[in-house]
């Protein structure tokens, strides 16, 4: 059985949020992570080539993992 998760979240403890539907509360680390992009855009003349391709083919490898497919260059990432 899957256990809380409410702690990866930033939610008040006495908050329980059941309306994922709308809009689901975004996890602690993905606000981290965001934060640290947007600091790192103030600088564009720093960016590397690989910094605009080593990041997607990581989520691709991970995300061929989790879903068992076996070349990650068949997973595309795509503009929603």
């Amino acid at each position: 059985m899957l256990e809380n998760q409410k702690a990866l979240f930033s939610l008040d403890d006495s908050i329980t949020f059941l309306n994922a539907a709308y809009m689901s509360p975004q996890l602690k680390y993905l606000s981290e992570f965001g934060a640290k992009q947007l600091v790192k855009k103030d600088k564009p003349y720093q960016f590397q080539t690989e910094d605009f391709f080593e990041p997607r083919t990581e989520l691709k490898k991970s995300f061929a993992s989790l879903i068992l497919a076996s070349d990650y260059r068949s997973v595309a990432i795509i503009h929603s």
